[in-house]
């Protein structure tokens, strides 16, 4: 849309706009976790690494059944989170700034 379209616009029409922006933004997540999906091995090696460097005996223990999955899980998430942060300030920016110019 122009500046002149989104300055005119109606306050139901900005909370379309933004719930357009927040899926776009929530289905890049959900690309880019699936992305990461494939690197979470990668990923978990590389953040373990400082504690197999520093202590040579250690190893990762869960203390619950489904340790093993969330950590996996959560790494997926945060992955496709960071990954998809310029995106999303993008579209923050893309949503925020018509209002800061003059009419």
């Amino acid at each position: 849309m122009s500046d002149n379209q989104l300055k005119d616009m109606p306050f139901i029409e900005h909370l379309r706009e933004l719930r357009s922006r927040l899926i776009k933004v929530a289905f890049s997540v959900l690309i880019f976790s699936m992305v990461s999906y494939f690197f979470v091995t990668d990923i978990l090696y590389y953040l373990t690494l400082p504690f197999k460097l520093y202590f040579k005996d250690s190893t990762l223990i869960g203390t619950k059944p489904g340790d093993a999955f969330y950590v996996q899980l959560q790494l997926i998430v945060f992955g496709g989170l960071i990954l998809s942060l310029p995106y999303s300030f993008f579209q923050f920016w893309s949503f925020i700034s018509p209002g800061l110019h003059d009419s």
